[in-house]
């Protein structure tokens, strides 16, 4: 996930990412095309209680797809070629702890930062849950037009029906529902944002 702009996708027509990567997405798009916009990414960090790595741990990571699913087990399989080359930096740790490290109060002026996850706030304790949302909407109140703040998450959330695509934006603290997406990104339905 945290190699999502070094892949290429085709979204209802509109393209995205990097047209030369060995991974090229287009999930089934319903909705309108998502806005045209570029994005760029000056830095990427995460965080993981056991992280994996992309070479030495391959196999493995693979094993947890079933075997009938070849076209996610091809996807699966140019991500980790992908981040083979280009390992993205995932720290040992709590995610709730390690936030309050990297998280700063307020951010650098003229950069816009991203919290994201996917499929892993439902698996959080409660508690963790809690201290995550505290020390996003406390990052959130510092934030301004030039030190910006989102939260993204691809999340089933307690009273969705189905896995969602949603952004909060800070300073204002809007909450959007982007998506709502098939688990696994092959289908998805743009609402908007």
């Amino acid at each position: 996930n945290l190699n999502l702009d070094l892949y290429g996708y085709d979204l209802g027509g509109t393209r995205a990412g990097d047209p030369g990567s060995a991974l090229q997405m287009k999930p089934r798009w319903t909705g309108a095309p998502p806005p045209d916009v570029r994005v760029e990414i000056v830095s990427r960090r995460g965080v993981d209680l056991m992280p994996v790595d992309p070479v030495r741990d391959r196999e493995r990571l693979l094993a947890y797809v079933w075997a009938d699913q070849e076209r996610r087990i091809a996807q699966l399989e140019r991500a980790l070629a992908i981040a083979a080359k280009q390992p993205p930096t995932v720290d040992e740790g709590d995610a709730a702890e390690w936030l309050d490290a990297h998280l700063p109060v307020p951010g650098e002026t003229g950069i816009g930062r991203v919290v994201m996850h996917s499929v892993a706030y439902q698996y959080f304790p409660e508690a963790a849950q809690q201290h995550i949302a505290a020390r996003i909407q406390k990052a959130g109140a510092a934030a301004n037009a030039e030190t910006p703040l989102g939260w993204l998450r691809f999340e089933k959330e307690m009273d969705d029906k189905q896995t969602a695509l949603r952004l909060m934006l800070f300073p204002s603290g809007e909450d959007r529902l982007l998506a709502t997406c098939q688990p696994h990104g092959s289908a998805i339905h743009w609402i908007g944002g």
